[in-house]
């Protein structure tokens, strides 16, 4: 299915988010999950522990996986993910996006294009932009690729 919607809208970004921890997954399970995660290369990804809820049918169930395991698990698939994102992002570089941009820090305009979703995703650090461009839609250069955030500057 992931196939066919990128053979039909080549640059679509696709989200998701996992839980790791649940009972009874064991080591083939986690794997398996690492493997689809590599396979996938999705753009953005988050990654849960498991928690137990009194009161819910999983909290009864047996082969509890353990908080150390599970802190393991998320570590290790969120440290794939941050090569997979590295990887696409540095993809970005030298590309024009269109920047929607959201707020000034540091001296710095800062946006996001329809690719980052806000609060959860990397960044778009931008220069030479002015305090008017907020709010506003712009045309970008993407010049480099730091792990999640990308550095760009305006094309005027």
């Amino acid at each position: 299915l992931i196939d066919e919607i990128r053979s039909k809208i080549p640059d679509i970004v696709i989200r998701t988010s996992f839980i790791v921890g649940f009972p009874g997954e064991g080591e083939d399970e986690f794997y398996e999950l690492k493997d689809f995660l590599e396979q996938q290369k999705f753009q953005w990804v988050g990654v849960f522990l498991y928690s137990r809820e009194e009161g819910t049918y999983a909290s009864n169930m047996k082969n509890q996986v353990s908080e150390e395991v599970k802190i393991q698990r998320k570590n290790s698939l969120m440290a794939l993910q941050k090569r997979i994102t590295d990887s696409l992002n540095k993809k970005r570089v030298g590309k024009q996006e269109d920047v929607l941009i959201e707020r000034e820090e540091n001296g710095l305009l800062i946006g996001r294009t329809r690719k980052e979703a806000p609060e959860v995703d990397g960044k778009i650090y931008l220069y030479r932009g002015k305090r008017e461009y907020i709010g506003k839609i712009k045309r970008v250069q993407i010049i480099n690729s730091n792990f999640y955030d990308l550095k760009g500057i305006f094309i005027e």
